[in-house]
């Protein structure tokens, strides 16, 4: 076997394990941004009262702030208030604000309700940032270090067919 078939093959394994270990790294760092922030934020939206509620939107605000994510964007180019992590983390405490204020009313009432039933609103609306910090805090040099690990097994197995033939 030639030295530039070697290349190909060693250049082809490399490739395969940067993107296996990059990849597994990818997916438990989404499974931790998701289990630690996006999941509270669907069961504060679908819990049953303001005192559950309450509990999760301070699972949810603590779980952002464990992992930075109250300030900054989820976007690398195209930074809106959609994606300010400042702006949704002002939501959430507001949204726990009127949680507290509503905890007192008789929960048969219309007012109270209501109030959660527009809380659910806001809740449901609100962007889950998990998907946003990943691609901005990793998605975006692991993609460039497996492309560019592939770009480079494609350049060696190119000239070793080359040569080849």
């Amino acid at each position: 076997m030639s030295r530039l078939a070697i290349a190909a093959w060693a250049s082809l394994a490399l490739a395969i394990i940067v993107s296996a270990v990059l990849v597994t790294m990818l997916v438990l760092q989404g499974y931790h941004y998701s289990r630690t922030i996006g999941s509270y934020e669907t069961r504060a939206q679908v819990a049953a009262d303001s005192t559950d509620m309450l509990f999760y939107m301070g699972q949810l605000e603590q779980g952002m702030r464990d992992n930075g994510a109250t300030t900054g964007y989820t976007a690398l180019i195209f930074k809106q208030p959609g994606n300010d992590l400042t702006l949704l983390y002002r939501t959430m405490q507001n949204v726990s604000t009127r949680l507290r204020a509503i905890e007192g009313v008789d929960q048969t009432s219309v007012t109270y309700q209501t109030a959660l039933d527009d809380i659910r609103g806001i809740v449901r609306e609100m962007q889950d940032p998990s998907g946003g910090l990943l691609w901005v805090r990793y998605g975006w040099w692991m993609g460039l270090i497996i492309t560019v690990v592939w770009l480079i097994f494609l350049g060696v197995a190119g000239t070793w067919v080359v040569k080849e033939t």
